[in-house]
């Protein structure tokens, strides 16, 4: 019941979103399994736009704060962070990362540089082609590195290129996660 996961305490809409999250602020799950089982056992009815609404409002940030490491995105461990705690969150994580090379590195300069940007500015900025920005991000992702504006732009990186029925709209603008770090 207090989990919400009995079906007669399941919560409603965007605000049921906004509160599974504020429960499980600081737990991290594999990316799919969000969507695939968290918030659906949570909140009746969940619609994915849901999550993108209290993602693209600033509410809660989403990111790996705890581990690093190279996996495929749907299994990479994210959690999701009330924006104004997100400091005092990313205080606690441990920030041996080690050195970025290859595709990550040009997109982590590239956002260390310019800021956050959306995917398109991204392949400008780094002379990549969209499908090694992807590479790059997911790496990224997987090192506790870099956020997005929404969730969507993480769902859009779960569903490989290969799986991709047409072109996925471009859903925010990507950033550094925690911006007190200097790598290399």
């Amino acid at each position: 019941c207090w989990q919400h996961t009995d079906e007669a305490h399941r919560l409603e809409g965007p605000a049921g979103v906004l509160e599974v999250l504020q429960q499980l602020a600081g737990f991290e799950a594999p990316a799919a399994a969000w969507e695939g089982s968290i918030l659906p056992a949570r909140v009746r009815g969940y619609r994915r736009e849901w999550l993108d609404q209290v993602t693209l409002s600033g509410e809660f940030a989403w990111g790996r704060l705890w581990g690093s490491g190279a996996s495929a995105i749907r299994i990479t461990p994210i959690g999701f962070y009330p924006r104004e705690e997100l400091a005092a969150w990313a205080a606690l994580a441990d920030d041996a990362v080690p050195a970025l090379d290859g595709y990550a590195r040009q997109v982590y300069e590239a956002l260390a540089r310019r800021g956050a940007a959306f995917p398109q500015e991204l392949t400008a900025a780094t002379r990549l082609i969209p499908t090694q920005v992807e590479v790059g991000l997911a790496e990224l992702i997987g090192r506790g590195l870099v956020t997005a504006d929404s969730f969507a732009a993480l769902r859009g990186l779960i569903v490989p290129p290969s799986r991709h029925t047409r072109q996925a709209p471009v859903v925010g603008r990507w950033s550094l996660l925690r911006h007190d770090r200097d790598r290399g």
